[in-house]
């Protein structure tokens, strides 16, 4: 049975220090990136055409891949997927793409405006979920429409993915990651996960509550209550995947 690896790369999860980890675990050319399109069926297609073609690969990242992994009948697919803070996510996107010098909507929104400016401006587009339950929407693509809404879905694959990291506890999801990668067998059993920053914002230097405070200070009460309104599900995603992280804890100790 051939084992593989797919990183579910969340925009502003920490997914490129994920990716860093195992490109210098994995020798060149076991390693890839790519991106898919945005249809459901076509992009799903994609993602299992490419899994198979890569023969020699044992470690696949896509910002674009959607849930669930696919299914073969000889390669078992391991997912990786992290969650974090909706709001402490929501503030690294600002802080990425004010600084990025991309075209596109967030990006040139970021440039030429606050913090304030750019969410009030994001959560008024109502399919815009790139600050309103982000996470539960990826994580929703586990199950067909038929199994409920978002949050139903994603609560739902939280409980049956193997594997939920959490960002802001990131040394305590590696090792996590770690212990279970070692009994799928597809690292050494002398492999260290060591934690490392890459594409990380400087208000990292602060510890999550501290950052929580500042940006709630630091927006009007109006902003700051439409953004937690509209990352209710986000929150109760946030906290089942801390309470599963726990529990997987207890079983590395």
């Amino acid at each position: 049975m051939r084992k593989v690896i797919f990183h579910y790369h969340l925009f502003k999860n920490a997914g490129t220090s994920i990716d860093s980890i195992f490109r210098s675990l994995f020798a060149s050319g076991i390693s890839q990136e790519k991106e898919f399109p945005e249809g459901i069926k076509r992009n799903r297609a994609c993602v299992k055409a490419w899994i198979s073609e890569q023969k020699s690969c044992l470690y696949f990242s896509s910002h674009t891949a959607y849930l669930p992994p696919p299914r073969f009948l000889f390669t078992r697919v391991l997912p990786i997927i992290f969650v974090r803070h909706p709001l402490d996510r929501v503030a690294s996107v600002y802080e990425f793409e004010s600084r990025s010098a991309g075209s596109d909507f967030g990006s040139a929104l970021a440039r030429k405006t606050d913090f304030s400016g750019y969410l009030n401006a994001r959560l008024a587009v109502p399919l815009d979920r790139q600050c309103r339950n982000f996470h539960a929407q990826k994580l929703a693509f586990m199950y067909g429409e038929r199994h409920g809404p978002d949050i139903v879905r994603a609560e739902k694959a939280i409980r049956c993915l193997p594997f939920v990291g959490v960002v802001d506890r990131f040394a305590e999801s590696l090792m996590v990651l770690q212990s279970w990668l070692k009994r799928e067998g597809v690292i050494g059993a002398d492999v260290v996960l060591e934690p490392q920053w890459k594409n990380a914002t400087q208000s990292r230097k602060y510890e999550l509550d501290q950052r929580l405070v500042s940006m709630e200070e630091g927006l009007a009460p109006s902003t700051f209550s439409r953004l937690l309104e509209a990352n209710q599900d986000d929150l109760q995603v946030y906290q089942l995947a801390n309470e599963k992280l726990d529990r997987a804890l207890l079983g590395c100790s």
